[in-house]
């Protein structure tokens, strides 16, 4: 597979994985959800979105471009740049909405966090309620921290990158080659 073709082929299911991720993130933002305490949700919803087009692309790579195969380096790079980029769209989407488009928004979802919080301190084991503490919330939603997470997904993407490639590339059987 040529680069270009393999660009041009990444850029599509990347921009697909992406659209699920910002539409989540613009349906939490219109409907006032915390976003804060869906973490989980939220890492679902990425990770189905960044599996699902990764392995897509890989199998209509084979098809188009394979002849039924695809090399391991090639796979390897179609979940790389799918992962990262849909990723970091993501992360430009939720930087746009808490930093431009709605400050407060991002101001309430930390506030109501170290609330809901202080309401349950007495049930945090001890030694992390020295680590949950409102000032070190407020630390891990500012804009440096949010910023950091985007070296964050560049090492995830490429972890991810590498195990979805090792199980998604498919080697020519035997009686193929006959």
């Amino acid at each position: 597979m040529k680069t270009k073709q393999l660009l041009n082929h990444a850029s599509k299911y990347t921009l697909f994985a992406a659209a699920i991720m910002v539409i989540y993130l613009l349906l939490m933002w219109i409907v006032n959800a915390n976003i804060l305490k869906l973490n989980l949700i939220s890492f679902l919803i990425q990770a189905f979105a960044i599996i699902f087009f990764s392995l897509k692309a890989i199998e209509v790579a084979r098809v188009e471009y394979g002849d039924g195969y695809i090399s391991y380096f090639n796979a390897f790079l179609l979940c790389f740049i799918i992962s990262f980029f849909s990723l970091l769209i993501f992360l430009l989407v939720k930087l746009l909405i808490f930093y431009v488009i709605d400050p407060g928004y991002l101001n309430n979802l930390v506030n109501s966090l170290i609330v809901e919080l202080e309401m349950q301190k007495d049930m945090i084991p001890e030694s992390f309620q020295s680590f949950a503490t409102s000032e070190n919330i407020a630390l891990t939603y500012s804009f440096k921290y949010q910023l950091a997470t985007a070296f964050n997904y560049l090492i995830e993407s490429a972890i991810l990158g590498l195990i979805i490639a090792g199980f998604a590339r498919k080697k020519p059987s035997i009686n193929e080659n006959f």
